[in-house]
């Protein structure tokens, strides 16, 4: 009886270490879901525009290196075109997946052709990397912007350089993000529960039967 406590208590041991390693693993990605309603842009810019991302280091000599990936992509009334901007290193093309590294120089940029803006879109990016989780000197942030043809804003949010959402990274490695209210709309944000931390909790929740059973069995 003893013998089977004593194994009991192995296991348990076992399972916190991956637990532990879970957690660890989580440090450098983190996800957002985003929502942006937009439903009176076609009367600012009939003739369409250009929805832009980007990635940028706020100093390419402190900042660490990450990766921004967007993803579930999904709209309401819009058209976009054939036409794609990007600095180096980026890939994809929408609805996805894009992948925008940080580290490619002073811009790094996704911008997709708008031909007919719609009511609404939606997607989630997630960042990973060593600058998420890790104190650095200088942080990262991710932004989206809507755009007319001219590469001009189209639309006044509350933020002081005119994204309409962003994510930042800080000097810690913690990840905030902002969303604001701006001319005929607003984009709301929405984090995603890290995998990490689902199988953190199915692995504590196991290692507590184990407990329980072999006390039992004793």
């Amino acid at each position: 009886m003893i013998r089977r406590y004593t194994t009991s208590c192995h296991t348990i041991a076992a399972l916190f270490a991956v637990l532990l390693f879970a957690a660890s693993a989580r440090a450098d990605t983190v996800s957002y879901n985003f929502f942006v309603d937009r439903s009176g842009i076609a009367a600012l810019s009939p003739a369409g525009g250009w929805l832009d991302f980007e990635f940028n280091q706020a100093n390419a000599l402190d900042s660490l290196s990450a990766i921004a990936t967007i993803t579930n992509f999904t709209s309401t009334g819009y058209t976009f075109g054939p036409t794609v901007q990007t600095s180096a290193g980026v890939t994809g093309l929408l609805p996805g997946p894009i992948a925008i590294p940080n580290d490619q120089g002073a811009a790094n940029f996704f911008t997709q052709e708008v031909t007919a803006w719609g009511g609404s879109f939606a997607f989630e990016v997630t960042l990973s990397g060593p600058a998420v989780g890790t104190a650095a000197p200088d942080g990262s942030a991710f932004y989206a912007y809507l755009l007319d043809p001219g590469f001009n804003q189209i639309v006044s949010p509350s933020t002081s350089t005119g994204e309409i959402l962003n994510v930042t990274i800080d000097s810690a490695g913690g990840t905030s993000p902002q969303t604001t209210a701006f001319t005929g709309g607003s984009s709301t944000a929405i984090p995603e529960p890290g995998a990490a931390w689902l199988a953190l909790t199915a692995l504590a929740l196991l290692a507590i039967g184990r407990l329980r059973s072999g006390r039992s069995e004793a």
